[in-house]
């Protein structure tokens, strides 16, 4: 069904308001599935920068994941608990987990080449 196909004009002020209960709580749902993927996204121990409410860029380590929120202890020793939208992973963590999960490509362009020939497979006689 088409949202446009709904005739919320033929509806009365109980059905306008069970129409509203559900939508809000079905997007409460989507926003909540938005956070748990963020969320994962995220390992404790890492390394993320955020804005302060300075607008300063604050750095710290996530120590915890709430149920909405990751706990933040920075530098100076204070914690925050911030939206998982508002975190950026530095540079050196994006690293680690890139020659974690994909170690060719963290390879030199001589140990990549190394590596494509002890893996390629050879050519069907």
């Amino acid at each position: 069904m088409e949202v446009d196909e709904i005739d919320i004009d033929s509806l009365d002020e109980a059905a306008l308001i069970s129409l509203h209960d559900r939508i809000v709580g079905r997007l409460q749902l989507l926003d909540l599935e938005k956070t748990v993927r963020a969320l994962r996204q995220i390992k404790i121990g890492g390394r993320v920068i955020f804005e302060g409410p300075d607008n300063t860029l604050v750095s710290g380590i996530v120590v915890r994941r709430n149920r909405k929120t990751l706990s933040i202890q920075v530098d100076d020793r204070t914690q925050w608990n911030i939206s998982p939208h508002l975190i950026r992973i530095t540079q050196e963590d994006v690293r680690e987990q890139v020659e974690r999960e994909t170690p060719f490509l963290s390879l030199n362009d001589e140990d990549y080449a190394a590596w494509i020939r002890a893996n390629r497979r050879a050519p069907a006689s």
